[in-house]
């Protein structure tokens, strides 16, 4: 799992998928390093090594890996080939570090991921990403696309020759979430139905869910299975701290999210307007390591006022100062 946002949320949800169907889990994140659903090592485990510790747990019998851009570019991926490759976008993030100077510096980074799909897997990829639909060309296995437009041309060119894609279609008057596959249509369930997306004010969320039931599906997860997981996957706490979690306060509702590039912070705003088109506050907190800022370049810290401004009644910047952050593992 693979992409500048959206992915540890992404590789959450089809962790709680494949778990529910059955399967021994292993997950790496941004968070922690969870076997089954229970946490064994908490920080950034984004990189190889983190990798390797699932790989080489003998319950595990699935392994979803988030990849993040600094490992690959130290060591690696931490295994030489998988069944599926998600990636999720390309967008300006980390840009003038490491050597990666470009979106197309950082997409030839994060294709890696794809160049190493089995012969016989899958890259799930994002028909609405230019720089994502790219990376199609170097699978060696099939590709597969995601989107939320149904009509976006390359979805509709691969639906139409029997391959599996993910989509959402407007169903007398509901959105709904829908596989194709081998001519086949196979609805999975309104997008009202699906916690994570907050009744599909949450776009970017959405195209998560399709991300990752697409994956799950291509993993061999049967129907059912696969929407009773998008069925209990919230964004409380529990299942994606730091990612649009809500507390309901007796002033009104607080929205906590790690928006952490102008990409995410837009498509953040975005929902905001979608849920409260009349009424709107953005109170933003940017958080600065104690020891200075080391993984993103100055330019990226001034994004969050203009954004906001654009979107917001009211906004409130702040700067605390938190412990400094490690490599991922």
């Amino acid at each position: 799992m693979t992409g500048t946002n959206g992915k540890t949320t992404t590789s959450r949800l089809l962790a709680h998928i494949l778990k529910l169907s059955g399967r021994k889990t292993g997950l790496t994140t941004s968070d922690g390093i969870y076997i089954n659903g229970k946490a064994i090592i908490k920080g950034d485990t984004t990189g190889p090594w983190s990798a390797k510790v699932v790989l080489r747990n003998p319950s595990v019998d699935s392994a979803v890996l988030e990849t993040a851009r600094g490992g690959i570019l130290r060591s690696g991926l931490g295994f030489d080939r998988c069944d599926v490759a998600v990636v999720t976008n390309v967008a300006g993030d980390h840009l003038g570090m490491g050597g990666i100077n470009s979106l197309e510096d950082l997409a030839r980074v994060k294709s890696t991921l794809v160049e190493v799909v089995n012969p016989y897997g899958y890259a799930v990829l994002n028909a609405e990403d230019e720089l994502v639909a790219a990376m199609g060309g170097r699978c060696p296995g099939k590709v597969s696309w995601f989107a939320l437009n149904p009509e976006n041309e390359r979805l509709r060119r691969y639906k139409e020759a029997g391959d599996a894609v993910i989509t959402v279609e407007t169903v007398q008057g509901d959105e709904v979430v829908v596989i194709y596959h081998h001519l086949s249509r196979v609805p999975l369930l309104p997008v009202s139905e699906i916690p994570c997306t907050f009744m599909g004010a949450a776009r970017f969320n959405l195209a998560n869910v399709l991300a990752a039931a697409l994956a799950a599906y291509l993993n061999g997860i049967k129907t059912p299975d696969l929407r009773e997981g998008l069925r209990t996957f919230s964004t409380s706490y529990h299942f994606t701290p730091g990612r649009l979690n809500t507390y309901k306060l007796p002033g009104g509702t607080v929205l906590v999210d790690y928006a952490h590039n102008p990409h995410a912070f837009v498509a953040l705003m975005d929902m905001v307007q979608r849920l409260r088109p009349q009424f709107r506050k953005c109170f933003g907190c940017w958080l600065r390591p104690a020891t200075g800022w080391t993984s993103r370049s100055s330019k990226w810290r001034r994004f969050p006022g203009p954004i906001s401004t654009k979107s917001s009644s009211k906004r409130t910047m702040t700067s605390a100062v938190v412990p400094p952050a490690r490599f991922a593992l």
